[in-house]
């Protein structure tokens, strides 16, 4: 992974960018349910052993970094982290981002939940800021699911048993809450209300930038379209917190998708989108960002507060 600048690799601010049009964009389809599987794996995990799991991470990836090796990311990572990671290696290898720099993560914190196969860790990586990671066993052996940044809010306490336990959540709110995120999302970046969340940075913030950037594209009626929201088809996972809410990661993608019948018009998507693609189109274009949320979710019912992020372009196509 690359530290801090995996949330971001381009800052809000420079989304929109071209000549008859720019931006960047995502897909995807309906969410995976919570992830809740009990192993053997799952109810013997001792801090010794995530802390073991979490070590061999950060030297493996700083290797697989090192030589923008695929095939060793594969090894500690997987879902919604490996594509994002494996996407930003094209990134690098087309010269379009820095190289990754080697990390380290400082005073961590490990909440493993004794009746699911995977475990977080709250750390403060080398590079600055504070990130909550998910380990997830796949095939016997845990690799990183998923990791989202915090936007200037702290996380909320973990709730914890007598043992030091977390406790998995798999109820159908925390399975809703990438579906209905992303329907926030669209509704405000196409001018409509979006409801059932705190305003910020990551929902009404978010939501208003890109229906600007829209605007933008669409204002000289060279190009049409417009971009959207979907939940991926990752897995969604909770932790109980101390308040009775919930703390959620789940992932998203956002589409861009634009098209016109002017010959004489182009659109030049983000730079990062040029490792898939040509710099210019001319009659169609569709990108897509990979977005990973982490969301409070309160006990009574109240607006979920999105929390923390981090996004990767992953595809572009067009002609």
């Amino acid at each position: 992974m690359r530290t801090r600048t995996v949330a971001g690799l381009m800052t809000l601010g420079m989304l929109a960018a071209g000549c008859g049009g720019g931006g960047g964009g995502g897909g995807g389809t309906s969410p995976s349910p919570s992830a809740s599987a009990t192993t053997p794996a799952a109810n013997t995990l001792t801090e010794a052993r995530a802390r073991a799991i979490f070590a061999q991470y950060q030297k493996t990836n700083n290797q697989a970094n090192a030589h923008m090796s695929d095939k060793t990311l594969s090894t500690i990572e997987t879902g919604a982290m490996l594509k994002s990671d494996l996407a930003d290696y094209k990134v690098t290898r087309a010269g379009l981002d820095s190289k990754i720099k080697p990390f380290t993560y400082h005073s961590p914190r490990f909440y493993i939940p004794r009746n699911a196969d995977w475990f977080a860790v709250d750390a403060k990586p080398s590079g600055g800021g504070e990130e909550f990671l998910v380990f997830a066993d796949s095939g016997g052996t845990y690799k990183l699911a998923t990791t989202a940044w915090k936007d200037k809010t702290s996380f909320p306490a973990i709730a914890r048993g007598a043992d030091g336990s977390a406790t998995a959540v798999t109820t159908p709110a925390t399975a809703k809450v990438a579906a209905a995120h992303s329907e926030y999302l669209s509704n405000v970046a196409a001018g409509l209300r979006g409801t059932g969340f705190a305003s910020g940075g990551l929902t009404s913030k978010l939501g208003t930038q890109w229906r600007g950037f829209v605007n933008k594209i669409t204002s000289d009626a060279a190009w049409r379209g417009g971009t959207t929201w979907k939940p991926a088809d990752y897995p969604v996972y909770a932790l109980a917190t101390a308040d009775g809410g919930a703390l959620v990661w789940y992932t998203a993608t956002q589409e861009l998708d634009y098209s016109t019948e002017i010959t004489t018009a182009w659109y030049q998507p983000d730079k990062p989108f040029f490792a898939f693609g040509p710099k210019r189109y001319h009659h169609d274009y569709h990108g897509t960002w990979l977005w990973r949320f982490a969301a409070h979710l309160p006990k009574d019912g109240g607006k979920t507060v999105v929390l923390a992020s981090g996004h990767l372009p992953i595809g572009a196509s067009g002609s």
